[in-house]
């Protein structure tokens, strides 16, 4: 089922968050899962950040902030080790809601992670036709002037709503899959996991979790080390944002040296 019919619901005004100012301070570990969250804390303490070594290892990323966010490599952590797991991973969010890259995306593995609902964030990667399971597909390309905010409200409600059910009805069949008490559980993919499926997960833990797009940002960074939205999706979430709290946790600036242009501070530390 593809949602194209969603984009309608795009309020232009939504972007005035231009002027807003961030009051947000509270703690980055809200609790997602209703466990404690000291270990959270202890992980965000250690985040990786790029280290004095990075122009000599990542030269080849330091071309130009477009260079950055249309090419995959502009999305790659540190450690080639950690890139190369994230690609082969479906990386948990929280119990009901993972993420990944299109390279991890099978039956044996949707099944044993008992994966009820299936959403792909690419131009042509088919959906997979495994039974009990439903796919939706929302057909874009990983280009700063690529619209996703129109499906923001939509893609959110739907992987709450997935968790909330039981017995989950696949709108693809007449079956129900049976979950037991933990409610069904959403996969959203794009090609890498890096950028589109990112911008829809962050997207959720805003509106459902209740989260800035600050702490969404390191929390799922620190899930999944690679994600990197491209800027014109962080600016869509940063409209979203201030729709939905009435100020602002990210800001656009200049990053140094200024031909890398207006950056999100959230991505300063990465250059």
């Amino acid at each position: 089922m593809t949602l194209e019919n969603t984009a309608h619901n795009y309020q232009s005004d939504s972007y005035k968050y231009n002027n807003a100012k961030s009051s947000n301070n509270t703690s980055i570990f809200t609790r997602l899962n209703g466990d404690s969250d000291h270990d959270n804390k202890k992980h965000y303490m250690n985040i990786s950040r790029n280290n004095n070594n990075k122009d000599t290892e990542n030269n080849s990323l330091s071309s130009s902030l477009a260079d950055r966010n249309s090419t995959f490599s502009s999305r790659l952590s540190a450690s080639p080790a950690m890139n190369i797991l994230c690609l082969t991973t479906i990386s948990e969010v929280n119990p009901h809601l993972y993420l990944s890259g299109a390279s991890a995306v099978n039956e044996y593995k949707i099944r044993a992670k008992g994966i009820t609902l299936v959403i792909n964030v690419t131009i042509d990667f088919p959906n997979l036709k495994i039974p009990g399971v439903e796919s939706m597909a929302i057909r874009l390309d990983d280009s700063p002037t690529a619209q996703l905010y129109p499906y923001f409200d939509t893609i959110a409600d739907k992987i709450r709503d997935a968790s909330r059910n039981n017995n989950y009805m696949n709108s693809n069949s007449s079956s129900i899959i049976n979950t037991g008490t933990g409610g069904g559980k959403t996969l959203v993919h794009c090609m890498v996991g890096a950028s589109r499926s990112a911008t829809l997960v962050l997207a959720y833990l805003m509106k459902h979790r209740k989260m800035s797009l600050a702490q969404a940002y390191y929390y799922l960074k620190r899930i999944r080390p690679i994600i990197r939205p491209n800027v014109g999706f962080i600016k869509q979430l940063v409209a979203y944002e201030y729709r939905l709290f009435g100020h602002n946790s990210v800001k656009m600036i200049f990053a140094t040296p200024p031909n890398r242009g207006l950056v999100p501070d959230i991505y300063c530390d990465e250059f």
